[in-house]
């Protein structure tokens, strides 16, 4: 769909207390950029600073995920299967919170540098 998570610009919390994950959105096109808003449909909104599009979800995501409408609800969601795909691999392998732990230590690097 040429529209990725760019940056996470912060977390914030929801009313029951769960992180929210607010993402700038980078699109490849005009097209895309329209595709995005019509699946975002009355919760496409733009970051107040800088006025571009940005994604929130509740699940965490690693910057440069792919968005993807899905076909049965016409709705945006974070492409993670390559995560997944890393973590059951792990799994397999006997190593999964090795793995979890580098991707949690890699998170809190990028969130630091903000």
């Amino acid at each position: 769909m040429e529209i990725k998570l760019k940056k996470l610009l912060r977390i914030n919390k929801t009313s029951t207390g769960a992180p929210l994950y607010i993402f700038e959105v980078e699109t490849a096109s005009e097209e895309a950029l329209a595709k995005f808003k019509k699946a975002q449909g009355e919760h496409y909104t733009t970051d107040k600073e800088t006025q571009k599009p940005v994604y929130m979800t509740q699940f965490p995501s690693i910057e440069g995920t792919e968005l993807k409408v899905s076909e049965k609800s016409g709705k945006i969601y974070a492409d993670n299967s390559e995560m997944e795909k890393t973590l059951a691999t792990a799994k397999a392998l006997g190593c999964e919170d090795a793995v979890k732990a580098e991707l949690a230590k890699d998170l809190v690097a990028k969130l630091l540098k903000r």
